[in-house]
């Protein structure tokens, strides 16, 4: 069985990523998507990529990038994972991995018909390197991701075996490990991916809360243990 990683996404401070790196994560997500509250400059998204230890795996969250625009970010912020979380089609992802050797993640919201959801899924699996499912956006939210909504995990079952997948989509400290619980059986889980579920009550959107990213990490890594 291959490694589960944990992700804490929409990282937009030192100190968060820190607190991440510190209690276990293995990829830390920066959204450079100007209308997401939780958008981050690729110059402060470098500096702190700069200051990440080895291990740690920074990840560049584009949504319907310009390509030039996304291979410079991508190179200034010394990305190691890009994550497409937009409306990108087959072509695009193909022509991104034409002229990148860094791997490509491809969102894919699941709504209310998951077997439909998967099937389109599945047509990017020789494209990318890993998709992630998250729940799909209602018409009116601004940009997909980092929503707070969850999905029937158990739908995912039915993935082909070859398709590798990160779970996101309403994940909290309360329901990670059920979570994994649902998807250990899978060898194509590859982890789970949270943003929401780890911030602040109060204060600025999407701020994290450091003891959130503690437990959620926490209980990621024994549910993660239990499957061995």
């Amino acid at each position: 069985m291959q490694r589960r990683e944990i992700k804490i996404c929409g990282i937009t401070t030192l100190a968060a990523a820190h607190t991440a790196a510190a209690s276990g994560a293995s990829l830390l997500g920066f959204v450079f998507v100007a209308e997401s509250p939780r958008y981050i400059d690729p110059e402060k998204a470098a500096e702190i990529s700069k200051n990440l230890p080895a291990s740690i795996k920074p990840v560049g969250l584009f949504c319907d990038p310009d390509l030039e625009q996304l291979l410079s970010v991508t190179r200034h912020c010394s990305l190691d994972y890009i994550q497409l979380h937009g409306q990108e089609d087959l072509t695009f992802c193909k022509r991104l991995a034409s002229v990148t050797p860094i791997p490509l993640i491809k969102a894919i919201g699941i709504g209310d018909d998951p077997a439909t959801d998967i099937k389109k899924a599945s047509h990017y699996k020789n494209a990318v390197d890993m998709l992630l499912f998250d729940a799909k956006p209602h018409h009116q939210d601004i940009t997909s991701g980092g929503l707070g909504r969850r999905f029937d995990w158990a739908a995912l079952k039915n993935t082909p075996p070859a398709m590798n997948f990160l779970l996101a989509g309403g994940l909290t400290p309360q329901n990670v490990t059920e979570a994994i619980t649902t998807l250990k059986d899978l060898d194509n889980f590859c982890g789970v991916d949270v943003s929401s579920g780890v911030e602040q009550e109060e204060g600025p959107k999407g701020a994290k809360d450091p003891e959130k990213i503690k437990t959620f990490i926490s209980k990621a890594q024994k549910a993660m243990a239990l499957e061995n």
